[in-house]
């Protein structure tokens, strides 16, 4: 801002001043022009983080209003065991604090840093899966989706180990659906033995009315009562090449189908 004051003996010279000094006022002028647009940008930039912490807010409040009626009323009625889908550390430990006993985390503890710390302070198990999305397709990746799997898988033990989760509270989960095509989803299927690091862990197959399941259920008109059916296939094919549990949501279709898994195993194994 240049003030000229209309008094002074200097207006005389004023044309002078600004012939002479130009240069540097239009300097001066674009600083000043970009020290302005800079305030703004951090203002909208302020704003827009105000408005995201707003939202996450809003959400994380959601969230528990809806989990912790269910942890309650599950929990004050049965004496079983509970797990809890999150990949945030913040709900978690509300979730246990509720009666959770395990976190399944979605990304494998590549997400929230402090889950894995969470997880261990309060002595619960983990689930730990294995998701395409978290590293997505932007890295030259050359492996195959079941190699890429363990690495991954790998890296996400070894946090958990670090944070001080002992093996016997790990488990894995092959991340059926979570950005896999449906070759992939094969790939993952077949590979569950290695997923589990060739028996260490447990391995918790997921695949319950998926896209995936639909290949084997008529395709996408399928009923809710053809992809139960499907999916209790899928829980005997897992079961057969190294899940040791199935999430699943018609229990009793697919606990009829790993009846016949076990009775079939067993007979086999005492011929």
């Amino acid at each position: 801002i240049i003030e000229i004051i209309s008094f002074s003996d200097l207006v005389k010279s004023l044309n002078d001043f600004i012939e002479g000094h130009s240069q540097a006022i239009e300097k001066e002028k674009l600083k000043a022009l970009g020290k302005r647009n800079q305030l703004y940008e951090e203002i909208e930039s302020r704003a827009k983080r105000e408005q995201e912490l707003k939202v996450l807010i809003r959400e994380k409040k959601e969230e528990l209003e809806r989990l912790i009626p269910a942890l309650e009323a599950i929990r004050n009625r049965f004496d079983i065991p509970l797990s809890v889908d999150t990949f945030k550390s913040e709900t978690a430990k509300v979730a246990i604090t509720y009666g959770a006993d395990i976190i399944n985390d979605i990304t494998g503890f590549l997400g929230d840093p402090d889950m894995a710390t969470v997880v261990a302070d309060n002595n619960v198990g983990c689930v730990l899966m294995f998701n395409k999305r978290t590293n997505g397709d932007t890295l030259p990746y050359v492996d195959t989706i079941s190699v890429r799997a363990v690495k991954e898988l790998t890296e996400s033990i070894n946090i958990a180990k670090k944070a001080g989760i002992e093996d016997c509270r790990i488990m894995t989960d092959p991340g059926i659906g979570f950005g896999t095509t449906r070759i992939e989803d094969a790939e993952l299927s077949s590979a569950l033995l290695s997923l589990g690091m060739q028996g260490k862990y447990p391995v918790l197959y997921a695949a319950s009315r998926k896209r995936y399941v639909r290949l084997f259920a008529g395709g996408d008109q399928a009923t809710i009562d053809q992809l139960d059916h499907a999916t209790a296939g899928l829980s005997f094919m897992a079961a057969s090449v190294g899940a040791s549990m199935v999430r699943v949501h018609n229990v009793a279709a697919s606990k009829l189908a790993l009846k016949n898994f076990d009775d079939t195993f067993y007979a086999f194994a005492n011929i």
